[in-house]
C-alpha cells in the first residue's frame, strides 16, 4: 500500500474509459451485476476516483442540482455510490474528497445556498456522515426545518420517485451493500446515531437490505467545523507523526 493515496475527479464521460478497473472495487462491496453497475454509473455525472499508484482501490460519484426554493438560489450536491476496498479506509478519503469537490461548486457560485445530501443504506455510511458535519437534518432527535424537508422531498421525487417514502426521508435502490461489517455489532447498537438509523430503516438488520435514509447539511453553518476537522485536524495528526 502506498503511503500516499491519490484522488482524481473525473466527468462521466473519462471515467467511462476506464470502467473496467472501477467494477472489481464495486463487485467486492456491492450486491450487483456488472450490466446494472453500468447502468447505475450513468446517473451520475461527476466522480472522484481513489489510487494506490495505478491501481484504483476505491470510487465516489456525485449528483449535482440546481433550483430556487423558498426564495432562495440552490446548489444541491449530492453524495452517491461510492466504494472504497477495507484495507484502505479509517483515512477519511470519502469526506476529504466530497468537501474537495464541494469547494469547486462553491468557487463557481459563491452567492447561492449550498446544501450536501446523501443516502445511506447501511448504519457505516449514515454513521460516517453525521459525525463528519456539525449539523444535519433530519437530526438525531427528528427536526428537520421546512426548507431541508422540502428539499429532500424535492430530491425524493427527482431520484427515487417510485419508492420515496416522505415520512421518514427513506427509498429504495436496486442494490446491497455486502459483507459481515455493514451489520452493526452489540457495542455499535449503543451508539445514538446508529439506534436512530436502524429506528429509521428497521430492514438494516438483514440481509440484502435496499432502504436507504436521506440526511441533508447546509453548507454554511458546518464550515468552521469541516476546516477544523479536516484541515487542522489533519495538521495536528501529521505533528504527532512527527514527534512519534
Amino acid at each position: 500500500m502506498s503511503k500516499k493515496i491519490k484522488t482524481e475527479f473525473h466527468s462521466l464521460a473519462s471515467l467511462l474509459r476506464f470502467k473496467e478497473e472501477v467494477w472489481p472495487v464495486c463487485n467486492v462491496l456491492y450486491d450487483l451485476e456488472e450490466e446494472a453497475y453500468y447502468k447505475r454509473l450513468s446517473t451520475f455525472k461527476h466522480f472522484a476516483i481513489f489510487k494506490d499508484g495505478d491501481k484504483v482501490v476505491g470510487f465516489l460519484s456525485f449528483f449535482v442540482d440546481s433550483l430556487s426554493m423558498h426564495s432562495k438560489s440552490i446548489v444541491l450536491m449530492g453524495i452517491g455510490h461510492g466504494a472504497l476496498l477495507p484495507e484502505y479506509r479509517n483515512q477519511q478519503l470519502l469526506p476529504k474528497a466530497s468537501i474537495q469537490f464541494l469547494a469547486k461548486l462553491i468557487l463557481k457560485s459563491p452567492l447561492k445556498h449550498h446544501f450536501v445530501w446523501g443516502m445511506a443504506t447501511t448504519h457505516l455510511s449514515y454513521r460516517m456522515g453525521l459525525r463528519g458535519t456539525k449539523i444535519q437534518y433530519p437530526s438525531l432527535e427528528g427536526n428537520c426545518p421546512p426548507l431541508c424537508k422540502d428539499l429532500l422531498d424535492w430530491l425524493g421525487s427527482r431520484y427515487y420517485k417510485e419508492t420515496y417514502c416522505p415520512s421518514n426521508f427513506t427509498a429504495q435502490i436496486s442494490f446491497s451493500a455486502t459483507g459481515q461489517s455493514i451489520f452493526p455489532s452489540e457495542k455499535e447498537m449503543e451508539d445514538p446515531i446508529v439506534a436512530r438509523y436502524i429506528e429509521r430503516v428497521p430492514t438494516a438488520l438483514s440481509p440484502n437490505n435496499k432502504t436507504g435514509a436521506f440526511s441533508i447539511t447546509p453548507v454554511g453553518p458546518n464550515v468552521g467545523f469541516w476546516v477544523k476537522k479536516f484541515i487542522f485536524g489533519k495538521k495536528q495528526q501529521q505533528k504527532k507523526k512527527r514527534k512519534v
